[in-house]
C-alpha cells in the first residue's frame, strides 16, 4: 500500500471518527496528518532544485516507448517536463487533469511540441492502476508505471506531485514545483522562455 494511500484511509478514518464530536477540532488537533500526502516534509528532504544537475535514469511508457535521458542530446527537444504522482493522491488526481490540459496546449504550439517532452512518472504504482486511471480520465499523457521509488528517489525523497523542468542542453533543472505550488499558467510561461 501507498504512502499515499495510507493516508486517504487514516483521513478516512478520521472523518469517520470525529463526525458529531466535531470535525473542525478533529482538523486542528490532526492537521499535519491531514496535509501529509501534500506536504509530508520530515528532516532530511531531498529535492532537486533550480539549478540541480538531472539524475540519469531511463523508463518504459505505457505504449512500449522506452524513454531514456541519454537519447535527449541532438534531439532538439530543449525542454523536458517530468510529474511524478500517484493516481490514489487527491491532490495528483486534480493536477493530472491541469497537466493534461497543458499538454493539449503545448501540442498545439508547433515550436513548443518540437521542443517540449513531458513524462509523467507513477510513485509506487503498477501499469493496471495507472492505465484504469487514464482511461476513466481520457488522459493522453505519456506515462511511466513504476511499482517502486527507485526513479522518483532520484529526484525527490518525500512528497506528490511533483513537477520538474529540464533544460535539456545542459541536463540542469530550471525549475521544480513541489505539491502545493504548481501553477500550470507559470509552467506554461516558464515553457516559453
Amino acid at each position: 500500500m501507498s504512502y499515499c494511500s495510507i493516508i486517504i484511509h487514516i483521513r478516512s478514518l478520521l472523518f469517520r471518527l470525529f463526525t458529531g464530536v466535531g470535525v473542525l477540532t478533529a482538523i486542528l488537533v490532526f492537521s499535519g496528518l491531514l496535509t501529509g500526502c501534500v506536504e509530508d516534509k520530515e528532516e532530511g528532504e531531498l529535492s532537486l532544485d533550480a539549478g540541480s544537475r538531472m539524475p540519469e535514469f531511463s523508463v518504459t511508457l505505457m505504449d512500449g516507448e522506452v524513454f531514456s535521458t541519454d537519447n535527449l542530446t541532438n534531439s532538439g527537444i530543449s525542454n523536458l517536463l517530468i510529474l511524478f504522482f500517484n493516481t490514489e493522491c487527491q491532490d495528483c488526481q486534480q493536477k493530472l487533469p491541469e497537466i493534461q490540459t497543458l499538454y493539449d496546449r503545448i501540442l498545439k504550439d508547433e515550436k513548443l511540441a518540437k521542443q517540449t517532452r513531458i513524462i509523467c512518472i507513477a510513485r509506487e504504482e503498477g501499469a493496471e492502476e495507472v492505465r484504469s486511471f487514464w482511461e476513466t480520465h481520457n488522459l493522453t499523457l505519456p506515462v511511466s508505471p513504476q511499482s517502486d521509488r527507485k526513479i522518483y528517489n532520484l529526484f525527490a525523497n518525500i512528497g506528490i506531485p511533483r513537477l520538474y523542468l529540464i533544460n535539456t542542453s545542459t541536463s540542469t533543472v530550471r525549475a521544480a514545483w513541489s505539491p502545493t505550488n504548481i501553477s500550470i499558467e507559470e509552467v506554461f510561461s516558464q515553457l516559453q522562455k
